[in-house]
């Protein structure tokens, strides 16, 4: 019984560190599923680039991690991130697009980091925004678009992905919003405390029924 309690202690242990770590293929998401990166990219230091994914469970959107590529990696400048409502497709318009812009902010050096990413022999960086504060509340079912650009940097690119979900990334022109083509890699991901209270019930489900027996 004692070793059953100390293998959930050391489970709830292990949940709480990787509730702050960079996220990796496996780690949990809140999401269609992720978008991974390939070796191909479209420039981000210009308007906004911005691409869909469905929300799987509500809540706040407190983690953000998407990818990029350049050389040498930049780590220093400015990420503005932005949220927005999904316009679906019409008969007029054969796909969608985002919409009203619920949420934005920019996250200086310091409030992100970044890790080396290989794809193929190719180094790719991951961004991490972690422990947003006053996240958007996304809602289960709903589409939105995550919209990024990096500021003051003449060569960082948003990297593309072959995980494709529903229609394809768009770009603002400075008046309107237009089809990209391809989708971009990122993940959205659970916010620490929903690791943490997992770990927690494992710890409390097992201690119960410890005492019963």
């Amino acid at each position: 019984m004692r070793s059953a309690l100390i293998l959930a202690v050391g489970a709830m242990l292990v949940l709480t560190p990787m509730a702050r770590a960079d996220w990796d293929v496996g780690d949990p998401y809140k999401m269609h599923f992720p978008q991974l990166p390939n070796n191909s990219g479209q420039y981000m230091g210009g308007n906004i680039l911005a691409d869909d994914w469905q929300c799987t469970e509500s809540g706040p959107v407190t983690d953000i991690h998407f990818w990029t590529f350049n050389d040498p990696i930049q780590a220093n400048v400015p990420v503005y991130a932005i949220i927005c409502t999904n316009s679906p497709a019409n008969e007029n318009r054969p796909w969608s697009l985002p919409e009203y812009q619920v949420w934005g902010r920019y996250f200086m050096p310091g409030e992100y980091t970044v890790r080396d990413w290989v794809v193929e022999n190719v180094h790719h960086w991951q961004f991490n925004i972690e422990d947003i504060r006053e996240p958007f509340v996304q809602t289960k079912g709903e589409i939105y678009w995550l919209g990024l650009r990096i500021q003051q940097t003449p060569d960082q690119y948003w990297n593309f992905s072959d995980n494709h979900f529903m229609d394809q990334a768009a770009q603002w022109n400075g008046t309107e919003w237009y089809p990209l083509g391809g989708d971009m890699a990122f993940v959205i991901t659970p916010e620490p405390a929903t690791l943490c209270l997992l770990g927690a019930g494992v710890v409390g489900l097992v201690a119960r029924r410890i005492r019963r027996k």
